[in-house]
């Protein structure tokens, strides 16, 4: 009997095109997951240092509001323009207010409190779109002790990067960081202007501060009102009331036919006649007439005579 020979069973397994297809395959699924991991994980990132900057810059506008609404009125302000150009680089100057940032040190001080923004002298000096990059400071004398020997300090300038001191001498205390621009306006209401610069001894009624952060495309616009302001031209209840000017009444007899005061209901007269009421007294003029005409006697009796009795 013939027996067919046993052949080796085929041993099935992927070609080498199926396994570089599959490897392709993983590789754009893998480079699709990173990116969009990556890109998640830096909208996160993006996020938080939003979420930070907002923070800082709405604990600025707070402290700069609680700075000018709290203002006593021996402060005096002044703004000036420091360096011309588009946006102008300003200095904000206020005198007289001992409470004014008060932190340091020195918490209560009174020397002149300057606001104002420096430029960075360390890490990238421009933005993205190619704008420099200010910190904005304050300064004042007492501020940031220069002498390492005080224990109270709480910070020492060092005299390198953002301490070191202006060419002025003048050592800023940062506040705010990456600021493209910061500019302030005061507010006249003689004329219903907005002003670049102020030296009046008075306070303007409102400051105006318009702040652009660096990497953001709309600025923010912040306005002040200030201690010496008068609210009776926004609301008019709050305005004086003019006194009512009062009606001066001409005496009565008076033949130019005016108006006369209303006659008063007096007694009997010391003649016998009645008076003030009718004209009963003969041929005097009725107070209450109208044009002053002179009223004629009842029938000529007793009565209309005016020297006898009732």
């Amino acid at each position: 009997m013939k027996t067919r020979a046993t052949q080796p069973a085929r041993i099935k397994a992927f070609t080498l095109l199926e396994v570089i297809i599959a490897l392709t395959i993983l590789a754009m699924f893998s480079g699709t997951l990173f990116a969009i991991i990556r890109g998640s994980v830096k909208a996160a990132t993006e996020i938080r240092h939003v979420e930070s900057e907002n923070d800082q810059v709405n604990h600025f506008i707070h402290l700069c509001r609680q700075a000018f609404q709290n203002l006593p009125s021996t402060a005096s302000l002044t703004l000036k323009v420091t360096q011309a150009g588009t946006p102008a680089m300003q200095e904000l100057t206020v005198s007289g207010a001992n409470e004014m940032f008060s932190f340091g040190p020195n918490p209560i001080s009174y020397k002149d409190t300057t606001i104002g923004i420096r430029p960075v002298t360390s890490g990238p000096q421009n933005s993205e779109d190619g704008l420099p990059i200010y910190n904005v400071g304050i300064t004042r004398e007492d501020i940031i002790p220069t002498d390492g020997n005080q224990n109270n300090a709480l910070i020492q300038s060092s005299g390198n990067g953002i301490l070191a001191p202006d060419d002025q001498g003048r050592v800023w205390m940062p506040l705010l960081p990456d600021v493209a621009s910061l500019t302030w306006r005061g507010y006249k209401s003689d004329d219903d202007t907005w002003q670049e610069e102020w030296s009046s001894s008075t306070l303007p009624e409102m400051i105006e501060m318009n702040l652009h952060l660096s990497g953001r495309s709309n600025p923010i616009r912040v306005v002040y009102t200030l201690p010496t302001t008068k609210l009776a031209g926004a609301n008019p209840a709050l305005k004086p009331q003019t006194p009512k000017k009062s009606l001066t009444l001409p005496s009565a007899g008076g033949n130019d036919g005016g108006a006369v005061a209303p006659p008063a209901r007096g007694g009997r007269g010391t003649d016998g006649g009645r008076s003030n009421r009718g004209g009963r007294g003969g041929g005097n003029a009725q107070p209450g007439s109208p044009r002053g005409e002179q009223t004629q006697p009842r029938g000529g009796g007793p009565r209309g005579a005016g020297g006898g009795g009732k």
